[in-house]
């Protein structure tokens, strides 16, 4: 029986993984850091490829370019609307939340080129 599930299997592990060394190791984990944030670049680099051409093929699936018309109209307006509304939303929980109002960069330790800059 061949398992369908391995991806998820070696996901779940992934994660479990990464909780424990979190939390038996903690800061000395900053040293691999990088790889997390590498995946991260590397998913948001891949989030508008995959829509446009989701849309593409969903376009040229439909066949005659007549049939387009209505269907691509109400697919632009929802993804117009549906954009506009995650951008307002953000916009207004940024302002409310204000992330990193109460930090303090602190220069202590770096290189006088760079703390010049702030």
């Amino acid at each position: 029986m061949k398992n369908n599930n391995f991806l998820l299997y070696l996901m779940l592990t992934g994660i479990a993984s990464g909780v424990i060394c979190g939390w038996f190791f903690g800061q000395e984990m900053q040293a691999v850091a990088w790889i997390g944030e590498i995946f991260l670049k590397l998913l948001k680099m891949l989030v508008i490829p995959l829509i446009i051409s989701s849309m593409i093929v969903g376009v040229s699936g439909l066949g005659d370019i007549r049939k387009v018309g209505m269907t691509g109209a109400i697919t632009l307006a929802y993804f117009t609307i549906t954009t506009a509304i995650s951008v307002s939303l953000g916009l207004i929980v940024v302002n409310i939340i204000k992330p990193g109002a109460g930090l303090k960069m602190v220069s202590d330790g770096l290189p006088a080129k760079v703390a010049e800059k702030e």
